[in-house]
């Protein structure tokens, strides 16, 4: 839904070559954000739904493993031959000073307001899906990344095409950059690196993800 929302931006710049008159647009983040959660919700309710149809039992409580058989739910235990644990993940943080001031994609999807500038720590795909997402609505957006390219794993050849087209976007990249630590700038946020500080409004971590099995 974001990645749907940001990419309106390109079919307006296009309109033009097609004889379009698009005056006067712009975007309205509250709304977007109000109708990503009522989607949410909606399918939320159905999968719920589904799964109730098909027979299955939902504990909607805190879980605890208790043995190879045994699952405590809130004040009741739950046997089974078989316990499958899939609580999925959690973004991590740069572990520098200041690394308290980072968002990750959990909270970027309940942004009160759009920022003016955004920096992204990680070259990763969330990363690089943010950098478009954030862009594509109109805010300024640096990329930082350890590597030469982003996508690190990737074919290069996509890796290559991905790094420009970040660029022709309008995305600033900062290749072998290092985060050193993220310190308060008046009522901004500055982000230090190897070489020139980078100053923006919000700074989002995208450095991969932990297993959410513990805490």
């Amino acid at each position: 839904l974001m990645v749907s929302a940001s990419e309106f931006a390109h079919a307006f710049a296009d309109a033009a070559g097609f004889g379009w008159t698009v005056d006067g647009a712009r975007h309205d983040w509250g709304a977007l954000i109000a109708a990503k959660d009522r989607e949410i919700a909606r399918l939320s309710g159905l999968y719920r739904g589904n799964l109730e149809k098909a027979g299955v039992t939902i504990h909607a409580a805190r879980a605890r493993l208790v043995d190879a058989h045994t699952v405590a739910v809130g004040d009741q235990r739950v046997r089974a031959r078989h316990v499958l644990i899939a609580t999925g993940g959690r973004p991590k943080v740069p572990a520098i000073p200041g690394g308290e001031r980072f968002i990750t994609s959990d909270q970027a999807f309940h942004l009160p307001a759009l920022p003016d500038h955004v920096v992204i720590v990680g070259g990763g795909y969330i990363g690089v899906e943010f950098a478009h997402i954030f862009r594509g609505l109109g805010a300024a957006v640096t990329l930082v990344h350890k590597g030469a390219r982003v996508l690190p794993g990737f074919d290069d050849d996509l890796r290559a095409a991905v790094q420009d087209g970040l660029a022709r976007a309008g995305v600033t990249l900062r290749p072998g950059g290092a985060a050193l630590a993220l310190r308060a700038d008046g009522d901004r946020l500055a982000l230090e690196l190897d070489g020139e500080p980078v100053i923006a409004d919000l700074a989002m971590a995208a450095t991969g993800r932990a297993p959410a099995t513990a805490g």
